[in-house]
């Protein structure tokens, strides 16, 4: 118990000023209620607990049974539910300031004065500062321009390698000497065009550690090198990568080469065939940085939309729909789209791009095109259950079309979807934007190349990298080449890539767990991939060869990534942020399922997570950027209470990755999150700092509150004058583990023959309940006719699937405070007492069972209803056993008639009173035998009434006999009038009812230690910790400190404001308040504002 002194003068003080006016607390003492919200009127699916279901011949009492997954959990105190939602807080650079600039040295984190190639690392010769080759190629070209009789200057392609940073004086003294610089080489190399006249003396720089050429084995791909000693003549697509965009080499590239293909000077890519003697030839262009084949991609093959919590993003409306008249431009790169009716919201909005040489885009002869997109951005026209994550989509008629196709795949001959030369470069390109107004926001790419411990240095990598850095969100799939490590493929191996792995999401056993076909991480440069997972397996979308039909239980990565861009979507809508905050939020937002980082990255995305925040759950992002090595940004937050996690999540668009290289990061940033005091400078209690990766993320668990800072730093900044970033926050103060309550609603009674409904329901408590799956299970008298799934629909409805046959399904992920349902139609088969039980798992919300008795009679005089006092008993306690006896037709209780029991050789009889129930008492053995007991209850019949029986059951289980005994402080009347509660923490708790004396007792099942605690009306709460409860009978004593009007747990001036209004008054009176009569003389007096002063400041205990 706590107990402060401050303020006790003053608040006695204005005790007696109240007394004396007679009036009440001001409105600035009142608690504060928390702010109401718009959508505070929505009612959750479907009708109330318990509401009798129409339609049948006759009428149906519904009765509903509970239970909980964690019991100790079941009220997490958290104001959680629809009308508690609230936006994420979306603040840029609003806090972001600058803390300094503070350089670390150059080797902190190992790095070298060396070149990492695909090939492996190279340092050269000791004392070589020119290459020797070089120098040679320098003269002859010198030599030939001289023949020539030109002007221009000449000038060599090479890596200008550094003994550490660039700074800025070497920066300009190379630029003053006509040296560009086109991109950083690691460890410490830049890609060069350095004037011949130059180069002795950039050698000679004492900065420069080495000026030369990779080596022809330091240029190719190491793939290619059974391809070089090929004799044949055999020709094969390559992309060519320049040190630069050079109109002259690629001219020269182009009269070597058999055919062409695409050009990008952005990235200097060059798409060509050849054979191996051109290959050879290439090598030994200076302007040529590396050789890489064009490996031929493949594809990467509803419930899942509740499984995402997708549904409720149409509940609310933001689902790929224009918001404020802007359009969101999506596309998708695959095998082409067919005309669907799901697609008649986006159709006149549509253009595409074919990269094949199959038929025109709008024909989709795969069907993986079509498939992808329905789950994409599918309306559901054909029908709604169908319906895709982005469902609101439309044609908004904006210059640059709605929704881009690029077909890059094709049929195989082996029925595959496969790319063609450098169809998947050209789609990438057609998503950046042929034109401005052509560029994409967020696209799907559903495939790519194979190959294990790829490092994303690859061409279609290096422009997914580009893209990303362009404020373009590329949602790409992991592969399907699980579950062996480093698995991902390219371009879902992209640094820039939204990576997306796939899980199970139905299947008890199954559901959230990650696919063994999903390919794994890490990268062969040690990134964390798939970034995230979603579902992937069993998944139904649109056809590609009937315009209302669809394809079923398609699965792969590929089905998994467009319910991620479809999210993506619906936050570009809802929110309109850069690229990298975007992803920022969805991986701080992701649902761990305790699975290796390497296979779900970091977590399953959860769509409601990522756009609203509520009293259990918020998210805050910044954006910002970072200028030269050492600089350091701030962001300062204000954690108000415990929280079971904090998630950090850094992100930022580093630049394209070098071609060739060992690894694919570029600039350096760290992350760093520090807990007052604050440390100065990049150091932080927590921190991600050696990881070559653009994306970094730190989980605190059981933080404290307090003031934190997150702390952005800039290690070295080798590409670009400065690096943009975001950091996104989410804060879980509710359990990660939740308490699910489950209820059962089901008719008592129901005639032979006649259909009815149960109704399965499930709650979550806190955070979110990640995949729900729900079954019922039922005794032989029953039959399944259908299953119904509700799921949450657009604009604020709901909508029913009927499932012929199907006992159970994956409910979806449940938010806290939200619910969801299942329906079951059953057919009465068998006479008797029929049971149904509905069962839920959740990897996170655990698992619970509820149970509901179901009489099926075929008219018969009477029937017998068997009521039991409690699920269970114990030895020694005396048992009330009931049951009703009633008239089948009517429904009329059975008055007077004798009803029989028995258990073994134990019997008594009772007559039934004025509502038909008839009670005896059944005192269990001391040496009963633990388990279940049978109960036979039975009508012997008369002339009136025809005989009938019945079955019940109750268990006998062990327990210990907890007796206690509570002492009211400042109390003088009735112990027996006081109720309350008694709480056996990670128990049960159970109602408080004493008697004259102020004991109680009940009973524990379960034997272990337990903090047992009581909570009386106007007492405070006392916790009494670590109860041993292993014996059969245990004592406890409580003694309750007076003055909790309000049961908020503390006394302060709210209880001294609820005494003054009823101060003087009786039980008679209209301002008696039971709870202001603290002494429990039935008055309100100053001898109650005595007992309030007295205990004024004290806490209960938690």
């Amino acid at each position: 118990m706590k107990h402060t002194d401050k303020g006790l003068l003053l608040a006695v003080w204005a005790i007696i000023t109240m007394l004396l006016t007679g009036t009440a607390l001001l409105p600035a003492q009142a608690k504060k209620k928390p702010p109401s919200h718009t959508q505070s009127a929505v009612t959750l699916l479907g009708k109330a607990r318990g509401e009798p279901i129409p339609g049948y011949q006759f009428p149906l009492r519904y009765e509903t049974s509970v239970a909980h997954t964690r019991p100790e959990k079941a009220n997490s105190g958290f104001l959680t539910g629809p009308q508690y939602l609230r936006e994420g807080q979306v603040l840029g650079n609003e806090g972001v300031v600058e803390a300094g600039r503070f350089i670390l040295p150059f080797g902190t984190k190992g790095e070298k004065v060396a070149l990492a190639f695909l090939s492996g690392e190279y340092v050269p010769p000791q004392g070589e500062k020119l290459q020797p080759a070089l120098a040679q190629l320098a003269q002859q070209r010198a030599a030939q321009l001289s023949t020539q009789g030109s002007s221009a200057r000449p000038s060599v392609y090479a890596l200008i390698l550094l003994n550490g940073r660039l700074d800025e004086g070497l920066q300009a003294w190379l630029a003053e000497r006509g040296v560009e610089l086109f991109g950083f080489y690691p460890y410490t190399a830049y890609q060069a065009r350095i004037p011949v006249d130059a180069l002795n003396e950039v050698a000679s720089h004492p900065q420069v550690r080495w000026v030369g050429q990779p080596n022809p084995l330091q240029k190719l791909d190491p793939d290619l090198l059974y391809f070089m000693g090929d004799q044949t003549g055999e020709r094969i697509w390559l992309y060519v990568n320049l040190f630069a965009a050079d109109e002259s080499a690629k001219e020269a590239i182009a009269s070597m080469a058999a055919e062409t293909g695409v050009y990008d000077p952005s990235l200097g890519v060059f798409a060509i065939v050849a054979d191996a003697g051109t290959v050879n030839r290439l090598l030994d262009m200076d302007a040529v940085l590396f050789v890489e084949p064009i490996r031929q991609a493949t594809v990467a093959h509803t419930q899942s939309m509740a499984s995402i919590n997708a549904d409720l993003l149409w509940y609310y409306g933001h689902d790929g729909r224009p918001q404020g008249g802007v359009s969101i431009k999506v596309g998708v790169m695959d095998s082409g789209l067919s005309y669907h009716w799901d697609f008649y919201n986006v159709w006149n909005g549509t253009a595409g791009y074919n990269r094949t040489t199959e038929t025109d885009w709008w024909d989709d002869v795969l069907g993986h095109g079509t498939h992808v997109t329905g789950t994409f951005i599918g309306e559901g026209v054909a029908q709604f259950r169908y319906r895709g994550v982005a469902q609101g989509l439309r044609d908004t008629d904006v210059d640059g079309y709605d929704l881009l196709i690029s077909k890059v795949f094709r049929l195989g001959d082996d029925g595959r979807g496969v790319s063609e030369g450098d169809s998947v470069y050209q789609g990438l390109l057609d998503m950046q934007g042929r034109e401005a107004r052509y560029t994409r926001q967020v696209f799907n790419l559903s495939g790519g190349f194979r190959g294990t411990n790829l490092r994303g240095t690859d061409c279609n990598s290096r422009k997914v990298d580009e893209m990303f850095q362009q404020n373009i969100v590329p949602v790409i799939s992991a592969g399907n080449e699980g579950p062996g490590d480093s698995t991902i493929r390219s371009p879902g191996v992209a640094k820039g890539a939204f990576t997306v792995g796939a899980i199970y999401d139905d299947e008890l056993g199954y559901l959230d767990q990650v696919t063994n076909y999903s390919s794994r991480g890490f990268t062969g440069d040690g990134r964390v991939k798939p970034d995230v997972v979603a579902p992937g397996s069993w998944i139904d979308s649109c056809s590609n060869s009937s315009n209302n039909g669809y394809l079923y239980d398609w699965e792969g990565t590929s089905m998994a990534a467009p319910h991620v861009a479809g999210l993506v979507a619906g936050l570009i809508g809802h929110y309109n942020m850069p690229a990298w905050a975007t992803k920022a939020i969805i991986l701080a937002t992701a649902i761990d399922l305790w699975q290796p980082l390497s296979a779900q990255g970091y977590g399953k995305v959860d769509a409601m997570l990522a756009h609203w925040g509520s009293h259990d759950s918020t998210w805050q992002v910044w954006w910002g950027v970072n200028g030269d090595d050492g600089d350091l940004r701030a962001i300062d937050f204000y954690l108000p209470q415990n929280a079971s996690r904090l998630r950090v999540v850094l992100v930022y668009p580093d630049a394209p990755a070098p071609s060739g290289g060992f690894w694919a990061l570029k600039n350096d940033l760290d992350l760093y999150l520090d807990k007052e005091p604050f440390q100065e400078g990049p150091h932080g209690e927590w921190e991600v700092r050696y990881e070559l990766d653009n994306v970094a993320v730190i989980d605190v668990y059981n933080a404290t509150p307090g003031n934190y800072r997150i702390k952005v730093y800039t290690y070295n900044q080798v590409e670009g004058s400065n690096q943009p970033w975001a950091v996104a926050l989410h804060i879980v103060y509710g359990s990660l583990y939740p308490n699910v309550t489950i209820s059962l609603s089901a008719p008592l009674e129901v005639p032979l023959g006649v259909d009815f409904e149960v109704v399965g329901e499930a709650e979550a408590s806190s955070y979110v309940a990640s995949g729900v799956y729900g079954s019922i299970s039922l005794s032989d008298g029953l039959a399944l006719n259908e299953m119904k799934y509700v799921r949450f629909a657009p604009d604020f409805g709901e909508e029913e699937i009927s499932l012929p046959g199907r006992s159970g399904i994956n409910q979806g992920n449940i938010l806290a405070g939200f619910t969801r349902r299942l329906k079951w139609i059953l057919r009465a088969t068998q006479e008797g007492w029929q049971n149904v039980t509905y069962t839920i798992h959740s990897i996170n919300g655990g698992t619970a069972s509820v149970s509901r008795s179901i009489l099926v009679t075929s008219r018969v005089a009477t029937a017998i209803e068997f009521l039991s006092s409690g699920a269970v008993a114990y030895r020694g306690q005396t048992y009330r056993l009931s049951a009703r006896l009633s008239r089948t037709d009517t429904g009329e209780p059975v008055v007077g008639r004798t009803l029989n029991f028995q258990i073994d050789d134990w019997s008594d009889s009772a007559p039934t009173d004025l509502d038909g129930v008839a009670s005896v008492l059944y005192t269990i053995p001391h040496d009963a035998y633990l388990g279940t007991r049978s109960v036979t209850v039975w009508f012997d019949g008369d002339d009136a009434f025809q005989p009938s029986g019945t079955e019940g059951a109750f268990d006998v289980v062990w327990a210990a006999e907890v007796w206690g005994q509570v002492n009211l402080g400042d109390f003088v009347g009735n112990y027996t009038d006081v109720r309350g509660r008694i709480e056996v923490r990670q128990y049960a708790w159970y109602d408080l009812a004493l008697d004259d004396a102020g004991s109680f007792r009940f009973y524990i099942t379960e034997p272990g230690s337990y903090d047992i605690s009581v909570k009386a009306s106007h007492w405070l709460r006392q916790t009494l910790r670590n109860v041993d409860v292993t014996s059969d009978f245990v004592t406890i004593y409580f003694s309750l400190v007076n003055g909790d009007i309000d049961g908020d747990n503390e006394v302060t001036l709210f209880d001294f404001g609820q005494l003054v209004v009823a101060f003087g008054s009786v039980p008679s009176d209209s301002n008696w308040n039971p709870d202001a009569d603290l002494d429990g003389d039935r008055e309100v007096t100053l001898f109650d504002f005595g007992i309030l002063v007295r205990n004024f400041g004290m806490v209960g205990d938690e």
